[in-house]
């Protein structure tokens, strides 16, 4: 017989990759807008950026975003991804692929 705590943690954590702590100054751009912002987490799956202006008012869960792990986009492409969820001043991202 499992125990609630491990029920719940099943099906909070539904994540297909193991996350690690890692603050690093990032760029979010959603549609025409590039929002300066830091990981606060991150897996080969998704990542957790935030910001003190985050969420955007124009950001919903479902949109697609575009992360770079830079503060010069003209250093990476980014990473394409869903929006999965927002909090207070927090964006969490689903990656829609992964370019190794």
């Amino acid at each position: 017989m499992s125990s609630d705590t491990e029920n719940t943690t099943s099906v909070v954590n539904k994540r297909n990759g193991t996350r690690f702590d890692y603050e690093v100054g990032a760029v979010l751009y959603h549609n025409d807008n590039t929002y300066h912002c830091m990981t606060k987490n991150i897996s080969i799956t998704g990542a957790l950026v935030s910001a003190q202006e985050f969420p955007p008012a124009a950001l919903r869960p479902g949109d697609i975003c575009r992360l770079s792990l830079c503060t010069e986009p003209t250093e990476t492409p980014g990473q394409s991804g869903i929006v999965t969820r927002l909090g207070p001043s927090d964006v969490a991202l689903n990656f829609m692929d992964f370019i190794y």
